[in-house]
């Protein structure tokens, strides 16, 4: 009896397939992880999220919510468009400290290469921390 009359032949065809489909599979997650880490590292990267983050970090009514040292999530939302020296910028960042976590909200707007924030809040709890006061 031959492998191909006695079905091990269909058996090792379907591992095949399988291992192909794996194969694609991790690929795929691969090329999407690498997408999104690059949007998350260009998003991170920009002025408005930087001069933000710092804005945050640096404000003892932030502090005492979140308690030290507060740090910024890696999941952070939103846009960023800059043309030369001029763009707009709406970003969610999280954020966590030792006492707790928050989520600092901007909307900037960038012209002759600075950034001015329109809204720069922390919400810790529901209860908001308007940084530009």
């Amino acid at each position: 009896m031959t492998a191909d009359e006695s079905g091990a032949g269909e058996g090792g065809r379907g591992l095949k397939i399988l291992g192909g489909l794996a194969a694609v599979f991790g690929l795929t997650l691969l090329c999407c992880g690498g997408f999104m880490g690059s949007i998350m590292g260009s998003l991170k990267q920009s002025g408005a999220y930087t001069s933000g983050l710092e804005m945050a970090t640096s404000d003892p009514r932030v502090q005492e919510a979140l308690g030290e040292p507060i740090e910024a999530g890696w999941m952070v939302s939103g846009s960023v468009s800059v043309s030369g020296g001029s763009g707009e910028a709406e970003l969610s960042v999280p954020l966590q400290g030792s006492k707790g976590a928050g989520t600092l909200y901007l909307e900037a707007d960038k012209s002759a290469g600075d950034w001015d924030f329109d809204v720069a809040k922390v919400d810790v709890n529901g209860s908001k921390i308007d940084l530009l006061d």
